[in-house]
This record gives C-alpha cells, sequence and structure tokens, in this order.
C-alpha cells in the first residue's frame, strides 16, 4: 500500500517532531522543562504505567540505565526498541510505503495488557 502526499508530509512531521523531542530530552532533564502534568497521579494519587517515562527516556538518552530503569521499567526495557519502531515506520511512509501493521496487532494487545498490569502491580504498597 501507498503513501499519498499529505500521510508522507505528516509522517516527516512527526519524525521532525519525535527527534527534537529526544534532542531536548538529551539536553535537559524533564524537571528543567515543565512540571509534570499526569492526569492519574493528580486525580487519582496513583501511578499510571507511564509515570517516569520522560525521566526514563532522558536517562537513556544519556546511556545511564540503571536510573532510567528506577524511573520506569518498562519504558527502558521497552523504549529503544519502541523508539526505532516509530522511526522506522514513519521512515517507511515519508518513502511513500505505508507499513503492514496486521502482524502486529496481538503483539501490541499483549502489550496493552502487560501494561495494565504493570500499571495496577506498581500501586500495590510492598
Amino acid at each position: 500500500m501507498h503513501a499519498s502526499t499529505p500521510q508522507r508530509l505528516a509522517a516527516l512531521l512527526l519524525l521532525i517532531l519525535f527527534f527534537a523531542g529526544l534532542g531536548l530530552l538529551l539536553a535537559r532533564h524533564p524537571s528543567e522543562l515543565a512540571p509534570p502534568l499526569c492526569p492519574t497521579r493528580t486525580i487519582l494519587d496513583l501511578d499510571c504505567p507511564g509515570c517516569g517515562g520522560t525521566r526514563a527516556t532522558h536517562h537513556l538518552l544519556n546511556g545511564r540505565f540503571e536510573p532510567a530503569f528506577r524511573q520506569n521499567p518498562v519504558v527502558a526495557i521497552l523504549g529503544v526498541p519502541a523508539m526505532a519502531i516509530v522511526v522506522v515506520v514513519l521512515g517507511m511512509t515519508i518513502m511513500g510505503r505505508l507499513p503492514r501493521l496486521a502482524p502486529w496487532e496481538r503483539l501490541l494487545l499483549v502489550l496493552l495488557v502487560l501494561l495494565i498490569l504493570f500499571g495496577i502491580a506498581r500501586n500495590i504498597p510492598l
């Protein structure tokens, strides 16, 4: 399946924004950029599966795996492969080829279930 010109331009814009965001996180710790705005944390006083993900990404980009793992183990483990997938999918779209996502649907469902379980587990007091 071929990507249309608007899809290609949108993918290019997203790729530029993606790398700009990574560059900003490489250079600055998230606490220097803005206060955390997690609605789950603010309203329910619970950590969502993504809480600490921005700080974990900052640490990963700066080559510090241990602090990344402490901030959010899921992001520390799956962050680099997920970023690579984003770059490949956007790159394929820019080149005019829409990637087939159907084979990945089951994997995405499993990952969603794991994220939900992680969100529950991280809020159980030990």
